[in-house]
């Protein structure tokens, strides 16, 4: 699960990029791309702070589920209309950071390769050509996601 924290109102809110607060973007926005242009809307700020409202009280919402379903302690979360009069203007900043730290958590991948079977035998020496396969030519890779809690 996609999961980020952010300070409002002196408390630590979770965040949650859940299937639900997707769907929701979608419906609203058309996709991610487009909620993230509404985001970082410089040309009408008044409209990119009430798209960063909305979507917080979505991620904090799913958050809340999300910690509640995992038995994480939390602060509970707060309405668009809380985040407004409980923060400063300028926290609109650090509120989009917090919706794309949220929306990009865990989105790295380690991919873990394990050596040739006999690797002692060919220690210091080329590796050699790979046999040529049909298909493709594309090979196996495990990867593993990772996630933040």
């Amino acid at each position: 699960m996609r999961t980020a924290t952010i300070t409002l109102a002196g408390k630590e809110r979770i965040l949650c990029l859940s299937t639900r607060v997707t769907l929701s973007i979608t419906k609203r926005y058309g996709s991610l791309e487009a909620m993230f242009d509404a985001l970082q809307n410089k040309d009408d700020p008044g409209k990119a702070m009430e798209t960063s409202l909305w979507v917080l009280e979505q991620m904090m919402d799913a958050g809340d589920r999300y910690a509640e379903h995992e038995g994480i302690e939390h602060a509970p979360p707060l309405t668009a209309d809380e985040i407004l009069d409980l923060s400063d203007p300028t926290e609109i900043i650090h509120m989009s950071e917090a919706i794309q730290a949220t929306m990009t958590a865990g989105t790295s991948r380690e991919v873990e390769a394990k050596p040739p079977k006999k690797a002692k035998a060919t220690e210091g020496k080329p590796p050699a050509k790979p046999a040529r396969r049909g298909g493709s030519g594309t090979g196996s890779t495990s990867a593993s996601r990772t996630t933040k809690p």
